[in-house]
């Protein structure tokens, strides 16, 4: 998956002018830490859940839905807010 997850977010990185920092692969769901330049973080993560969504299910020969939910965004202003993102 991290493999997927790497392939997958550098190409919509260079396509919508994002920085990716650090990124996270866990058994149901990931964490992305970008910088949009562009003001379009929801293009750029829906772009990433679709395509990730897309080849797991072509993959495991599955067409139903793979997300429960949409993303959650926080805003890190200060190492201060990286520290505590996950606690709040």
């Amino acid at each position: 998956m991290l493999e997927l997850l790497d392939g997958i977010t550098a190409r919509y990185q260079e396509r919508l002018d994002t920085e990716r920092y650090a990124y996270c692969s866990l058994s149901n769901h990931y964490h992305l830490l970008i910088r949009d330049l562009r003001e379009n973080t929801d293009e750029f993560c829906e772009n990433v859940k679709q395509k990730i969504s897309h080849r797991v299910n072509w993959l495991n020969h599955r067409s139903r839905s793979f997300w429960a939910r949409r993303y959650k965004e926080k805003e890190i202003l200060s190492p201060e807010d990286l520290m505590y993102v996950g606690i709040r």
